[in-house]
């Protein structure tokens, strides 16, 4: 089952290997010290493994940045405080949330960025009974 779940996320978006995000800012910037593993230490990103290789979501890179992480990413990742694992951060970006309705919060994260948010923090509160 976990097998499936993971195939569904490698499918429901764009990853790219930590060589190629190395490659993408080596030509896209002039300093090319670009270190995915400074962005995950911050908090500015995540990353799944994949047969000892790390990929991250294209979906959270921002062309007109120059390809680094969109900032709401970061804000979203602080909501969940080291509480998921980065194939649990993307297990939730690929699901649909009742929060957001018929959504994934990957699908809304550049249209609807505060929603996005919003939905982490609502996940992140559990269930609540009144």
């Amino acid at each position: 089952m976990l097998a499936s779940a993971k195939q569904k996320v490698m499918l429901s978006a764009t990853w790219i290997a930590d060589n190629d995000l190395k490659i993408i800012h080596a030509a896209t910037l002039d300093d090319c010290a670009v270190n995915p593993d400074s962005w995950i230490d911050d908090g500015l990103i995540f990353s799944i493994e994949i047969d000892e290789k790390r990929f991250f979501p294209f979906y959270a890179l921002d062309p007109s940045q120059k390809f680094f992480p969109y900032k709401i990413l970061a804000e979203i990742l602080k909501v969940f405080d080291g509480s998921k694992s980065g194939w649990g951060v993307a297990f939730w970006f690929s699901s649909i949330s009742g929060f957001l309705g018929p959504q994934s919060p990957q699908a809304l994260l550049l249209s609807n960025p505060d929603r996005v948010l919003a939905a982490a923090q609502d996940e992140m509160l559990g269930i609540t009974h009144g």
